[in-house]
């Protein structure tokens, strides 16, 4: 008698024994096996179909062998590539109670059931099915909760309300009629489930307006009881939340709501979505939060994050240009990145940065009046990056192209890596210099080391150090 010939529930039990003999990674393997069209004889395969042989073992293994036997790194690595098939198997099964995640999945199913006064089973297997793929999807702890969650994580999840864990599915799965519903049914808000966050915060990585919208209009009707604190909180995090999408329209929404409905965020609230928003690059956010307002403290920490821009962030330059357009940055405007560092202005940072159009825009304000004509440390510093493009623009503003005259400095020349355009702009700006002075012209006097006197001794000169 072939196997196939026997009744089914033999031949589930045949295959229950088998795969409890061989263990999970033994059977995964048999079952891959057999499930390829140029199949390699074995003796499952001999005595049933493929496709019979692969539902059953797939059954065998994902809805009834105990949790625990995934544990093992092979079976736990099976366990993530058929995560959904898992949670499934384990929300249909009937026989014994089901655990954390399946549970939830289960309860869902009904909420969402009632609402739609479906009764069917198959309705019910359609809902798990759709349910158990967007937890798989949007969970990032659906293994460890799989097969084993911690004490906490069940007293957290035990806590979560069927309606709200509904909620936070609809959102994900982009049912702008089912949220609604379920709102109005009771749904918080405002509500955070361990599951997944909160509601707002899912219907902006949702990307869907309308849903949004709703979240924010049941918002504005009660405050669930939290506190003003909470409710900026749980605003802030959404906006966040939105400019980690990159999401243009949004995180200006959310701060209108927020300014509209809670006042304007916590001075600490204001620097860490201002600082998000210069990573982002999130120039539209970025001219909402400077309308809204800054002195103090908090005109520091902007000045700050706009700097600190400079030397990584693509947008730099629109961003700095922003920040001047708002009055953000002037010509007089000093930074410091630490309080023992000497404040620099941004002409300073621009070329720092080695950002040839960081530089225009800081020029553009005027910012180079503010520096002593031939200022040393600014000039130095483009001649120590070997930018021929700032130096060039700095020659054009007067910049002395001596460096200044302490005879401590070493000549721009010595600086200058030689034979580099750098280099030779230089001397041919030197050059300029001396013919425009004619006979009134003085180098400059520098020390320079005398070997053989085995000392410092000032020495005029235009160029590179001579040599004592």
């Amino acid at each position: 008698m072939l196997l196939l010939d026997v009744p089914p529930e033999v031949f589930q039990r045949v295959i229950a024994t088998y795969v409890y003999t061989v263990g999970i990674r033994k059977a995964a393997k048999v079952r891959e096996t057999c499930s390829e069209c140029n199949q390699q004889p074995t003796f499952f395969s001999t005595l049933t179909s493929p496709a019979t042989f692969n539902a059953y073992i797939n059954d065998e293994m994902f809805a009834r062998q105990p949790v625990n036997k995934f544990n093992a790194r092979v079976p736990r690595k099976l366990l993530a590539k058929n995560q959904v098939l898992f949670l499934e198997s384990r929300s249909k099964a009937l026989y014994d109670a089901p655990d954390v995640l399946p549970a939830i999945v289960r309860k869902i199913a009904k909420v969402f059931m009632n609402l739609s006064g479906e009764i069917s089973d198959s309705a019910r297997m359609m809902h798990i099915r759709s349910i158990s793929s967007t937890i798989v999807a949007e969970c990032s702890e659906t293994v460890s909760l799989l097969i084993a969650p911690t004490a906490r994580m069940r007293k957290d999840f035990a806590q979560d309300s069927d309606i709200q864990n509904a909620l936070a599915i609809s959102i994900m799965q982009r049912k702008t009629g089912l949220v609604s519903a379920l709102l109005q049914k009771g749904a918080s808000p405002w509500g955070k489930i361990s599951l997944m966050g909160r509601p707002l915060q899912l219907a902006v990585k949702s990307q869907k307006f309308e849903i949004m919208a709703k979240v924010l209009s049941e918002m504005e009707k009660h405050d669930g009881g939290y506190t003003k604190k909470i409710r900026s909180s749980v605003i802030v995090e959404a906006i966040d939340e939105a400019l980690q999408l990159e999401d243009s329209l949004t995180p200006g929404h959310l701060l209108q709501w927020h300014v509209k409905h809670l006042k304007k965020p916590s001075v600490l609230q204001c620097g860490q979505l201002f600082s998000n928003a210069v990573s982002k690059g999130a120039l539209s956010f970025l001219g909402n939060m400077l309308d809204l307002g800054f002195a103090g403290a908090l005109r520091n920490t902007y000045v700050g994050n706009v700097v600190n821009a400079f030397g990584h962030n693509k947008k730099a330059a629109e961003i700095l240009s922003l920040a001047i357009d708002k009055k953000l940055v002037t010509d007089m405007t000093r930074h410091r990145n630490r309080a023992d560092d000497e404040a620099r202005g941004l002409l300073d940072w621009a070329i720092e940065a080695n950002n040839v159009n960081l530089v225009k825009i800081v020029l553009r304000i005027n910012v180079w009046a503010h520096y002593e004509m031939g200022s040393s440390a600014t000039l130095r510093k483009a001649i120590e990056n070997n930018n021929p493009s700032i130096l060039r623009i700095l020659l054009k503003r007067h910049f002395d192209p001596e460096g200044g005259t302490n005879p401590k400095d070493k000549s721009t020349m010595d600086l200058a890596r030689k034979d580099s355009a750098v280099y030779h702009m230089l001397r041919e700006a030197i050059v300029k210099t001396i013919n425009k002075a004619g006979g009134s012209y003085k180098a400059p006097k520098r020390y320079v080391w005398n070997a053989k006197k085995q000392k410092d001794e000032l020495v005029a000169y235009s160029f590179t150090a001579p040599e004592l």
